[in-house]
């Protein structure tokens, strides 16, 4: 005889819906994109790879045809997640229990890397570089998710809440640091390639804020 009670089992049960639901909420697949979402460096990587892989087995597509296709099945399969989710989200909404969001589908190949600098003598010196022992200001401060998650969301397109951050890390920075007359934050953005392929050694400064004494008075 089973060891588990009527109640074990119902328990089971409702565990199993629930990670069979939120799995499928989370799984990586497509949601509705446009032609300008196809701009960014990393749209524009992963078609070419797929160009090439679809390429070696056969299916001949140019990068045109390809984002086509991506856009028209992926609006289809949005229309059918969303209306196929309309039941559970009454309950989702009393419980509390909803997925918010899906799994990465793919690795991010040009990523964003912050770095801070102070004006002193007119000249700028490192203050905080990533990974470096010698200029890692306030470093626990940045690598907390909470405060990471502020500044790397604004690595692409920055918000408003990017000019807050930058203030306050200023006023920080110019406080702790009397000698120094300004602050400059901005991202080095990299590329990075698959295993096999040439390395990329090429950075591109973006979002670049300098804020002065005279800025946060």
């Amino acid at each position: 005889m089973s060891s588990f009670s009527p109640r074990d089992h119902l328990r089971a049960i409702a565990i199993a819906v629930v990670l069979i639901v939120h799995g499928y909420i989370a799984l990586p697949i497509p949601s509705t994109v446009n032609a300008k979402q196809f701009n960014n460096p990393i749209a524009k990587d992963e078609l070419d790879r797929w160009v090439s892989i679809l390429g070696k087995r056969g299916v001949v597509l140019t990068p045109a045809e390809l984002q086509a296709q991506v856009i028209e099945r992926a609006e289809g399969i949005t229309t059918f997640r969303k209306s196929s989710l309309e039941p559970i989200k009454p309950i989702s909404r009393i419980t509390g229990t909803g997925q918010a969001w899906g799994l990465f589908t793919y690795p991010n190949s040009f990523p964003h890397t912050m770095y801070i600098e102070l004006e002193i003598d007119g000249a700028w010196q490192p203050l905080y570089t990533p990974l470096d022992p010698e200029h890692d200001w306030n470093k626990r401060l940045f690598v907390f998710r909470r405060i990471r998650g502020v500044y790397d969301d604004n690595a692409t397109n920055t918000r408003q809440s990017y000019e807050n951050f930058v203030d306050w890390v200023s006023g920080m920075a110019l406080e702790e640091h009397p000698q120094a007359t300004a602050v400059r934050i901005y991202y080095r953005r990299g590329h990075v390639t698959l295993p096999g392929e040439e390395k990329d050694p090429e950075t591109k400064l973006v979002n670049e804020r300098i804020r002065t004494r005279e800025d946060l008075q």
